[in-house]
């Protein structure tokens, strides 16, 4: 490995010499095969090196690295330390390289896999709310998510360790829970974690708990329909916004048939994001979406436009992968799907080329 990636003899010697060893061909096979570049994968390599000479030198065993670990080796050592001149000290490789360590490594089994998200008292309760908001409600996992998330600080903050007891809350709780976390939020803010409150006591209710008198409790937020119109892009920027896509490079491919989707469709960037090969059916122009709010689909027709985009970001752009995605990575890791910032800053810097900055609720 230390002839073919050219790293140091002594960060080689700390790898192979070091409590992180048996992860190390697997980690690189990972970056080889998802098409690293070598002067990435020899920047990680040596990332790696200097974690694995630090975790010796400090008796950590394999088991016990991850993201805590990550972080308190780039806060308390990289900033005092006296390694070797030839140790990698660049945070974001460290950092890079670190989380990919560990996310490789528990995919072979080295490492354990992360803690639950939830306390252990609280498994059960979040575990059959979410089967409730999933199978009654029909709700996506990215609505489900932050529910889940401000219900658990709710039982946390009320219970702590102890035994939840939904039937034991009174109105006071609910108040000075709401008046601690939103005494400094927005009323979007305020909205979303009332609205998850009032759908877990409602839950609650279903399973015969006595909490009618807490759903009373929970306030209305005032939010105005006409405080934040929605902001749209004439014609002539449009046509702007899409000359400036080359399309001359796969990256620019690629964004030019998001932005059509988007701007022909309708779609949200977390509809965009979604869209599998399969969802595409070219026979009778049509695409196949799931609404991102919920899991109702709805079949949209592709003009001429939409689909011309498409077909050329699939013949000359998107990169060999066997992920059924529509849209991936354009650099390594290659065989994963872009993420919703992507594709927001995608069109931020579509929109900006053109001489604007203000894209603010555009998308």
């Amino acid at each position: 490995m230390a002839a073919e990636f050219e790293i140091p003899e002594v960060l080689d010697a700390w790898l192979r010499q070091s409590v992180l060893a048996m992860g190390v061909d697997p980690f690189v096979f990972s970056l080889t095969s998802h098409k690293y570049q070598t002067s990435t994968i020899r920047g990680y390599v040596g990332a790696i090196a200097h974690l694995a000479f630090w975790m010796t030198q400090e008796r950590i065993a394999l088991t016990q690295f991850d993201e805590r670990l990550l972080s308190r080796f780039i806060v308390e050592h990289v900033p005092q330390c006296q390694c070797s001149p030839q140790a990698t000290r660049t945070i974001s490789s460290l950092g890079a390289a670190g989380r990919r360590f560990i996310l490789v490594s528990r995919r072979n089994g080295f490492l354990p896999a992360p803690a639950d998200r939830f306390r252990p008292s609280m498994l059960a309760e979040l575990g059959a709310f979410d089967e409730h908001l999933d199978g009654t409600r029909g709700l996506s996992i990215a609505t489900r998510t932050p529910r889940l998330r401000i219900v658990a600080d709710f039982l946390a903050w009320r219970f702590g360790d102890g035994v939840l007891s939904p039937a034991g809350l009174v109105p006071s709780d609910v108040h000075r829970f709401l008046i601690e976390r939103l005494s400094k939020s927005s009323a979007g803010k305020a909205a979303v974690v009332t609205g998850a409150l009032r759908s877990y006591l409602r839950f609650c209710a279903l399973l015969g708990q006595p909490v009618d008198h807490l759903l009373a409790a929970v306030p209305a937020v005032a939010q105005w329909p006409l405080d934040r119109l929605p902001q749209v892009l004439d014609d002539a920027l449009i046509d702007d916004v899409e000359r400036t896509f080359d399309l001359s490079t796969s990256g620019g491919m690629r964004d030019h048939a998001m932005f059509r989707l988007m701007l022909d469709l309708g779609l949200r960037v977390s509809e965009v994001v979604a869209i599998q090969l399969e969802d595409i059916d070219w026979r009778g122009c049509t695409l196949r979406v799931t609404a991102s709010k919920g899991r109702r689909v709805a079949v949209l027709p592709l003009g001429r436009g939409v689909a011309d985009a498409i077909i050329k970001y699939l013949c000359d752009a998107r990169p060999k992968t066997t992920h059924r995605a529509l849209f991936v990575r354009k650099t390594a890791p290659i065989d994963i799907p872009v993420t919703l910032n992507a594709v927001r800053a995608a069109m931020r810097l579509a929109y900006a080329r053109c001489g604007h900055t203000e894209l603010s609720g555009r998308t």
